[in-house]
């Protein structure tokens, strides 16, 4: 299939009397954005290339949505943006977004996406890109780091010493 203009078309096939169901395409002159992701650059795990955008009208995964990041204050914290493309496609857009931070005088974010932990509380941290607006972040800022947990591994697979 090639778009050879702006509009929608039908296509199926047909072989040996028997035709495939019909699937609609829509040809556009510039592609538009679906959807707006932000996240942290972190030693969590990160999303890879966003998949295809599904185009019925199914909510966009989200991806590392609804956790709160803690740093302490002093530290930075730089964020990424991503947009989904209706034509499937997707883009890096951290230099092209608006960054915005709830709480400016805890954690203010710069234009280039680095959010600095200037005192203690708690921000959201959104993007926007013309009408498109990210998911939000939580991040904390700490005065001092709080032990949450510990735990012990050892190397190597054997469970047994000798006496």
């Amino acid at each position: 299939f090639t778009g050879a203009q702006v509009g929608t078309a039908t296509i199926s096939a047909q072989l040996d009397g028997v035709t495939s169901n019909a699937t609609e395409i829509r040809v556009v002159d510039q592609p538009t954005i679906v959807a707006l992701q932000i996240f942290p650059l972190t030693a969590l795990p990160r999303p890879g290339p966003l998949p295809p955008v599904d185009h019925s009208d199914a909510a966009i995964p989200c991806y590392d949505c609804g956790y709160t990041v803690t740093i302490l204050a002093g530290d930075q914290l730089p964020f990424q943006a991503v947009a989904a493309y209706d034509t499937g496609e997707w883009e890096n857009v951290t230099e092209r977004v608006t960054w915005s931070s709830s709480n400016g005088s805890s954690a203010p974010i710069t234009d280039e996406g680095v959010l600095t932990g200037s005192a203690a509380g708690e921000t959201a941290v959104s993007a926007s890109l013309g009408e498109s607006t990210s998911n939000s972040v939580t991040v904390r800022v700490v005065e001092s780091a709080t032990l949450l947990g510990l735990s012990i591994y050892q190397e190597g697979l054997d469970r047994v010493v000798q006496k």
